[in-house]
């Protein structure tokens, strides 16, 4: 209600204003694509984590890098491969793919047999670590290690973001 009436009192660039002030109050910062650790309220600090913050803002988890991890590990050990092309994977990836003349099953189907153990064990080995991320902060790039770095052979694991959410690009 509130807002309404400043609508109508202040015209545009108050509403604009108004939206505003909502919109940063409600969104976690974009720069960081992580909702915050501690948010300050009223009545002393209250503990939110990321998966906390999303719930609370109805978001889904692949806005933030780490969901998008946690939403690709999610999938792959459930071996929902098809998620993981509908949902997960770099859009133009998948185009270029089908152009190529494969069928959304054969896709499946070979990414089932040769890869998705080893993108499974390269996810959950940058589960917790720090990219390096793009100056645009659109592309993050994850240094693997250990065995994973062993046996892909681009030793990393990208990430890009598009339309506010994040996309394996491999």
């Amino acid at each position: 209600m509130l807002t309404l009436s400043c609508l109508r009192s202040h015209g545009v660039a108050a509403a604009a204003s108004v939206i505003l002030v909502l919109a940063a109050a409600a969104c976690c910062s974009q720069k960081n694509a992580q909702c915050p650790d501690k948010v300050s309220t009223s009545g002393g600090a209250a503990d939110l984590d990321e998966e906390k913050c999303l719930q609370i803002l109805d978001l889904d988890a692949q806005v933030t890098l780490g969901g998008a991890v946690k939403k690709a590990i999610g999938f792959l050990k459930e071996k929902n491969y098809q998620a993981i092309f509908e949902e997960i994977a770099y859009p133009q990836d998948v185009e270029d793919l089908k152009e190529e003349g494969h069928t959304m099953d054969e896709i499946i189907e070979a990414f089932a047999s040769k890869r998705a153990d080893l993108l499974l064990m390269a996810l959950e080995s940058i589960a917790d670590a720090e990219p390096e991320l793009s100056p645009d902060g659109l592309t993050a790039t994850f240094t693997l290690s250990g065995q994973p770095a062993e046996l892909s052979p681009s030793k990393t694991i990208t990430m890009v973001r598009m339309e506010g959410k994040w996309y394996l690009k491999n």
